[in-house]
């Protein structure tokens, strides 16, 4: 599917949002842009290190492209979908009407160049797109409901064709996303479907990587710069250690130096930072081994565990489907009410309706009218009449507290059901409900809270709009 119709005239509205606005040369003309002399001195610098070469970030004056290995020779200017250059400095992109694209993880596979996540198309997402040559354009490949949104701070490319990615808070304030540790996902690329792989653990939770100072990326790690320690992730396992090797005011200096171009080389595990100043001179500002700074973390410790499985920590009692004593009142009442409108039915169904024996489809939301998937499109329309009659129904409630074995219960998961598909179904009910919700009054239904007598545990708030005031 070409998404250059679908997002027509996508950077002007981002212009009005005043974000590329404020930057004078993302509203010139790509190749002008890039014609200019220093701009072209920056790229055939950073052409220099394509020789076996992971990734290379070129930069000059906040401005930066991105070489990704397994992407067909092809340069990307981060964050300008405008612009794709080849090993000539030609441009092959032809879709300036899809415009910018900022934060996205840039990355190779099989020869092609691909984007996943980032800002753009009107919203924050975690929108998988892959550049064509032979057309010029972006065009947008359907995955599995997965993350709402990610970003190149927290992703990287895993083994056997697959991304991981750590998903990206919606909101922020009080009632952010991060009331629970952010969920680790996994793409895989020959089926494109996400999988829910875990949770950041509670430690590694407050290096969440959207804070990070930068994210460098080797052959087997991947690294999170903060401003005290580094957070270094072995990608086979993802045992994680706490390195000082590499600091944000360190990682900041080598990339702040004025009209000068740096560029950033990964090769194998080893990161690399080279300048070349105005007068042409070349000088290399630091290189650093990943793999020996992970070594020599895990020699008095085994390290520790990036992430937590889906399942609550301790909760045992969450692979019972009994109701226990003392349940009852407006609880029972939620339970006639999900049971009554067959709330159970809709949990799987964005798996059903986007992948379907490993091959990906068209969502229904897109088909055209003359496609013949009349019927997917009337499933998706029951699909969400019955969305809506559960909002209306949970809003008459007040304010119910659910743990997760309740909830377990009201969607009608017994013990057949795995732990890990029991807290995919629960969160693909509260994505269901509370977008449903945001449309009629721009707030969430269902929050998801740390239960105050034990911090391991996870409750369900449903909250209405006036329950509020």
């Amino acid at each position: 599917m070409n998404i250059k119709a679908i997002f027509l005239g996508w950077s002007v509205v981002w212009m009005v949002q005043g974000v590329a606005a404020q930057d004078v040369s993302k509203r010139m003309d790509p190749e002008a842009w890039f014609a200019q002399e220093n701009i072209e001195d920056a790229w055939e610098f950073g052409e220099e290190f394509r020789e076996r070469a992971l990734r290379i970030r070129t930069a000059v004056s906040g401005h930066a492209f991105v070489l990704v290995e397994s992407a067909g020779q092809l340069w990307v200017r981060d964050g300008d979908l405008r612009l794709v250059v080849d090993t000539l400095g030609q441009n092959w992109s032809r879709s300036h009407n899809v415009g910018f694209n900022y934060g996205a993880y840039h990355f190779g596979h099989h020869g092609h160049l691909m984007s996943l996540g980032g800002g753009g198309f009107w919203e924050r997402h975690s929108k998988l797109i892959e550049f064509i040559p032979k057309t010029g354009e972006w065009e947008w490949l359907p995955c599995s409901e997965g993350p709402r949104h990610v970003k190149a701070s927290g992703c990287w490319k895993g083994a056997g064709g697959t991304v991981w990615a750590v998903e990206e808070p919606l909101q922020s304030g009080r009632n952010a996303d991060r009331l629970e540790p952010s969920m680790v996902w996994s793409l895989d690329l020959a089926s494109f479907k996400w999988t829910a792989r875990g949770r950041l653990s509670d430690t590694f939770n407050a290096f969440y990587p959207g804070s990070n100072a930068h994210t460098y990326e080797t052959k087997d790690y991947v690294v999170w710069v903060r401003n005290h320690q580094s957070v270094l992730i072995r990608k086979e396992d993802r045992l994680t250690v706490l390195s000082e090797d590499m600091i944000a005011q360190e990682s900041k200096a080598l990339w702040s130096s004025g009209q000068d171009v740096v560029v950033q080389v990964s090769r194998g595990n080893q990161l690399q930072w080279w300048k070349k100043g105005a007068d042409g001179e070349v000088e290399l500002l630091r290189s650093w081994d990943v793999e020996d700074a992970h070594e020599r973390g895990t020699a008095d410790f085994s390290g520790l565990s990036l992430m937590d499985p889906l399942e609550d920590t301790g909760s045992a009692s969450d692979e019972s489907t009994s109701i226990p004593a003392g349940f009852g009142g407006p609880v029972m009442a939620l339970a006639a009410l999900l049971f009554g409108t067959g709330v159970g039915f809709t949990l799987q169904r964005r798996r059903s309706g986007v992948v379907s024996n490993g091959e990906a489809s068209t969502p229904a939301a897109v088909v055209p009218q003359d496609s013949g998937q009349s019927s997917v499109a009337d499933m998706d329309r029951a699909e969400m009449q019955r969305v809506q009659q559960d909002v209306a129904g949970l809003e008459t409630l007040g304010e119910v507290v659910l743990t997760s074995q309740e909830l377990n219960v009201h969607l009608n998961m017994g013990e057949g059901v795995s732990a890990e598909s029991r807290r995919a179904r629960r969160a693909q009910f509260v994505r269901d409900v509370n977008r449903e919700y945001q449309v009629r009054h721009g707030a969430d239904l269902i929050f998801r809270e740390r239960d105050p007598e034990d911090r391991r545990r996870t409750n369900y708030v449903i909250r209405p709009r006036s329950s509020h005031a």
